[in-house]
Parts: C-alpha cells; structure tokens; sequence
C-alpha cells in the first residue's frame, strides 16, 4: 500500500498567534479531506515547545476528540488581554508590509486585546473601534488613503 501524501501541511508551531495558525491547519486539513479524529491525531505532531506541552497537559480521553482538543489549546495559548494590547501598541507598519496586510495583523491583535463582550463593548474613553484607527494617523497620506478606500471613513 502506497504512503499517503498530502497535498498541504502547515509549518510546525511553537509560538506565535495560535488562533492564526490554527485557521491554517484547519485550511490545510479540508484540503487533504481530512475528518476530526484525523486532525486530532495530526494536530499534535505540528506542535513544538510550549504548544506541545500544553497538548501533553490535556488529558488523554480528551485528546481524541478535536474539537475539545482545539478549544484546550486555544485557551491555554492565547495570549493576555494585557500583552496583546501592549503588541498592538506597538505594531509598526513594515517595510514592503501592505496596508492591507498591516490592518489585518492590528485587527487580529486589537480583537484579542479586547475580546467584544457584553461588560467589555468599552475601556473608559476608549473602545475598539476608536482605537483601531488611531493607528493609521502616523501613516503617510497615500497608504492612509489606501486605508480609507479599504475600510472606509475613519
């Protein structure tokens, strides 16, 4: 019986978002026609360091089943309210980055630094859709152009 082959794999993860990582394996396993009790076998040698101890740390009747599998490590990986905000913060748009692209990472970063809740819809003065584009004033005026055609009026 001939090997089975894939026809895509995402790279192994160690750190980083776990959340985008995983949208990848989740792409990368439709593609290969994989079902959940495969995923749940394959998920884990994809995992290096602190995403592997964290897969070691669930218990072993819950590692079979995906789903439960995924929320364990999503919630043990994601990163604090606090550090995701301090990262959005400190996001600079990169040399050669897109402005697409750019406002991508800050929304995934600003969603994780404050999760959309009933308590939390606002910080004091601040809320996310005021925060977010704060972040696109520093831009020169083409790419804040770019912007606004994107996403619209800020």
């Amino acid at each position: 019986m001939e090997p089975q082959r894939h026809i895509s794999l995402p790279s192994c993860f160690s750190q980083g978002n776990f959340a985008d990582w995983l949208e990848r394996f989740e792409i990368c396993a439709a593609a290969n026609a994989w079902q959940e009790d495969t995923m749940a076998l394959k998920l884990p040698t994809l995992l290096e360091g602190e995403a592997l101890v964290a897969w070691l740390a669930i218990p072993g009747k819950t590692r079979g089943d995906y789903c439960a599998t995924k929320q364990a490590l999503k919630n043990a990986l994601k990163p604090t309210e606090f550090s995701a905000f301090a990262k959005f913060q400190s996001r600079k748009l990169r040399p050669g980055e897109t402005v697409h692209m750019y406002a991508h990472h800050l929304k995934r970063l600003l969603d994780a630094a404050m999760p959309v809740s009933q308590e939390n819809l606002t910080l004091g003065n601040f809320d996310a859709a005021s925060i977010f584009p704060r972040k696109f004033d520093r831009l020169n005026p083409l790419k804040r152009q770019i912007f606004l055609r994107i996403y619209g009026r800020l």
